[in-house]
């Protein structure tokens, strides 16, 4: 094998080997990025109360009595805040569709199309609005 060749072939060699590394790192760093993002963007997790309570009973050594009174509490709580999120979302409803109407006027007609589809989309992945 002449000297020229084994150049060739020493070349050809690191080269795919920096490939397959760049194909393993970025694998890597795409299954990190991607389950940080599932993380910070998780679905609607509303506080399991039964985790939660579970975790108050352990930590506070908490007798029956005491857990049967927070998971009361915790009912009463849960009940309260969807009255007051049904009080409050047709201003947030208000406010956000004032604020969508400004956007839209920024857009051409194609842009429109496109922003009515993508509003459209978060609404349906939007747990938040959980329409009554």
């Amino acid at each position: 094998m002449s000297q020229q060749n084994r150049i060739w072939l020493k070349a050809s060699t690191i080269l795919v080997i920096v490939f397959l590394l760049g194909i393993v790192t970025g694998g890597a760093l795409d299954g990190l990025y991607r389950s940080k993002a599932k993380t910070l963007v998780a679905p609607y997790n509303k506080i399991d109360t039964t985790d939660h309570l579970g975790s108050l009973k352990q930590d506070l050594n908490l007798s029956p009595e005491q857990v049967s009174a927070m998971q009361k509490i915790l009912t009463e709580m849960r009940q309260d805040y969807k009255t007051l999120c049904a009080g409050v979302r047709p201003k947030y409803e208000t406010l956000r569709e004032q604020g969508r109407a400004k956007m839209r006027q920024l857009l051409s007609i194609e842009q429109q199309k496109l922003f009515d589809m993508v509003i459209t989309k978060e609404e349906c992945n939007c747990p938040y609005l959980n329409k009554q």
